[in-house]
């Protein structure tokens, strides 16, 4: 995710300006497959006590075993029942600077 400001002006000229100072920000998608409905709950409670994305933790990436500042993107974590007992959780991180 970039953050670029373009102004328009009058005569079709186009000024852009990189909000963040060339740093691009990353995104995560998590996905929680056939969880228990205990296990659900706990992400979700996670979810809960950081106040949904008001308030940044550390992510340590799966991938590239980086550590990220990270919030949960506003509306983003969804919970559905698949089956009896079982649960698909998903949301999504944005790094914060």
């Amino acid at each position: 995710m970039t953050n670029v400001q373009i102004v328009e002006f009058e005569n079709g000229v186009e000024q852009r300006r990189d909000v963040w100072g060339g740093k691009t920000k990353k995104i995560f998608d998590i996905q929680f497959n056939v969880n228990s409905k205990a296990e659900i709950v706990a992400v979700h409670d996670y979810f809960v006590n950081q106040l949904g994305p008001a308030t940044s933790f550390s992510f340590t990436c799966p991938i590239d075993g980086n550590t990220y500042t990270v919030r949960f993107v506003e509306d983003s974590f969804d919970i559905e029942r698949r089956f009896f007992g079982t649960y698909f959780g998903r949301c999504r991180l944005v790094e914060v600077f």
